[in-house]
């Protein structure tokens, strides 16, 4: 009999420990186990949001950066000339241009090709990529920013 109650107690015992322990414990998944979910090789920002909502993974912080402090428009780098590089309205049109694609022609620097993304200032239509020229070192400009027809998918790009 005492061989028999030995085993039992102590089987009783471990029974006990993991009953409290389940108990005790608060269900709540591990980081791991949070991580585990979240799927890293999508990139859209409607999953990610909603892995933040769900828990799974933290907002991005709200950190307030330092405002600008404006040095001029002169470039200075090792092995480039100091040239002064100031913002050149390509437009008379008030609207907005982004992503930036510059040709200069290298036979003849007075003729510059530039291409954007324009829009509605304030943003309304999006017109998409567009072309603006040159030919007298950026003097006047040439081109339209309603876009150079068919629909807009990807980047301006320049020759």
């Amino acid at each position: 009999m005492k061989k028999i109650t030995h085993p039992i107690t102590i089987i009783l015992l471990v029974i006990f420990a993991f009953s409290l322990n389940w108990a005790v414990s608060n269900n709540s998944a591990s980081q791991h186990e949070k991580r585990s979910k979240v799927n890293t090789r999508i990139d859209n920002i409607s999953y990610w949001v909603k892995m933040a909502e769900a828990g799974y993974i933290p907002f991005n912080p709200d950190i307030k950066s330092k405002p600008a402090v404006y040095t001029g428009s002169k470039i200075k780098a090792f092995g480039v000339l100091t040239d002064d590089s100031p913002d050149v309205p390509v437009t008379e049109i008030n609207s907005t241009q982004s992503e930036n694609s510059v040709f200069v022609d290298p036979s003849t620097k007075a003729t510059v090709l530039n291409s954007n993304n324009s829009t509605q200032n304030p943003v309304g239509v999006l017109y998409g990529a567009n072309d603006l020229y040159t030919f007298d070192y950026g003097e006047t400009w040439e081109g339209e920013i309603q876009g150079v027809g068919g629909s807009n998918s990807g980047d301006p790009a320049t020759a």
